[in-house]
């Protein structure tokens, strides 16, 4: 199988490049998704200097299987969502967009708890293929990089 190996380097580029894009919209706040989304929202942080939150969904299970419900695994606080997320526009930050599982249940979540101004996506590779959902029509939407439906080896993934 044909694998994209991106280094940190090439990441850091990534994300500055869509931070200036990102910061065309002004965000309050940034939502990083745990697992994939933490270093590229902490280094999102060091171009777009808001706080910065993490949710997480347990789309896996241990044998790297895709289950059959995704699992809210990690939430923010009522206090966190009245202050920092409703009537905001909120950046949500992940490493990739492969079947879009993972960033649309986030949204729904977002959606559920709270009344945010504005919802961005960043994400730092997109899957040019199928999803298994589609974003709501208000979501902003901005991809780092766009690459084929190959594996991605990030850096912070390799075993030694």
């Amino acid at each position: 199988m044909n694998k994209l190996t991106p280094s940190y380097n090439d990441i850091h580029k990534i994300v500055k490049n869509v931070a200036t894009k990102v910061n065309e919209y002004n965000p309050d706040v940034m939502i990083a998704i745990s697992g994939g989304g933490l270093i590229p929202g902490r280094m999102m942080r060091t171009h777009i200097k808001k706080p910065l939150f993490t949710v997480g969904f347990q789309l896996y299970n241990e044998e790297d299987k895709i289950m059959e419900n995704i699992k809210k695994t990690q939430w923010l606080e009522e206090q966190t969502i009245k202050e920092y997320i409703d009537g905001k526009t909120v950046l949500v930050v992940d490493e990739v967009d492969d079947t879009r599982t993972t960033l649309y249940h986030c949204i729904e979540e977002l959606k559920k708890c709270s009344t945010p101004k504005n919802i961005i996506v960043s994400v730092t590779h997109n899957k040019l293929k199928s999803k298994k959902f589609i974003l709501p029509e208000d979501v902003i939407y901005i991809p780092g990089e766009e690459t084929g439906d190959q594996w991605i080896v990030y850096p912070w993934d390799v075993e030694s």
